[in-house]
């Protein structure tokens, strides 16, 4: 794990999630790692959190704060469940 300050918070990281971001398409890629820097910035702005930690659940990206809340951003190479193009 690495520990790093960002304003107020400590970020703790989990060195697999670099590899897991570099394996993404590009296209997406861009996308996710802006999301990734707005969870951390807004996190920073949050009264309360004290810590964010970035690991891996069930293989995606996770953000979890010490407060009880994660997110999970992640790209699918696949529609969503239940939108009409998995439909039959």
């Amino acid at each position: 794990m690495i520990h790093k300050q960002y304003g107020e918070i400590i970020i703790k990281t989990d060195p697999a999630i670099e590899k897991t971001f570099a394996n993404y398409p590009e296209s997406a890629k861009f996308q996710l790692l802006n999301l990734r820097k707005l969870i951390i910035a807004s996190a920073s702005e949050i009264d309360g959190i004290l810590e964010l930690e970035e690991t891996l659940r069930w293989g995606e990206p996770s953000f979890i704060t010490n407060e009880p809340v994660d997110r999970r951003p992640n790209y699918f190479d696949r529609p969503p469940i239940g939108s009409k193009s998995r439909r039959h």
